[in-house]
This record gives C-alpha cells, sequence and structure tokens, in this order.
C-alpha cells in the first residue's frame, strides 16, 4: 500500500509541478478518487513520498494508475 503521494499536473516542461490531489497516511489496498474541480493539465504525475506504511519501506507497488 502507498502510504503517501500526491498527484501533480503541468502543462509545459518547463513549468512548475503543481499538485492537484494528494493523499496522506493511506491504508487501503484500493483507492478511488475523484477531484474537487476539472484540471487541464498536459501532464501527470505520481509522486510517491512514503512507499509504505512502515517508516522504512522502500517499496512502491502500483498495479494500475489511471486518469480519466
Amino acid at each position: 500500500m502507498t502510504a503517501t503521494c500526491l498527484l501533480q499536473a503541468r502543462n509545459d516542461k518547463g513549468e512548475d509541478w503543481k499538485t492537484i490531489d494528494s493523499m496522506v497516511a493511506n491504508k487501503r489496498n484500493t483507492v478511488s478518487k475523484k477531484l474537487t474541480a476539472p484540471v487541464d493539465a498536459r501532464y501527470l504525475r505520481l509522486m510517491v513520498v512514503q512507499p509504505e506504511q512502515s517508516a522504512g519501506g522502500k517499496d512502491t507497488r502500483i498495479y494500475e494508475f489511471a486518469v480519466y
């Protein structure tokens, strides 16, 4: 389970990433979220801040990631 992560977006490669959603202290195997407002972006990234629930965890396991 990925414990803490950020969904970030930008429109141009020279632009700074903007956090459009986040998940903190996740304890679920499956997460389904809706954004509060539409986002217009060309690039998206999922930035994993804490890969596992354990403090020393190093592994990230993302089996499916979909944005629509």
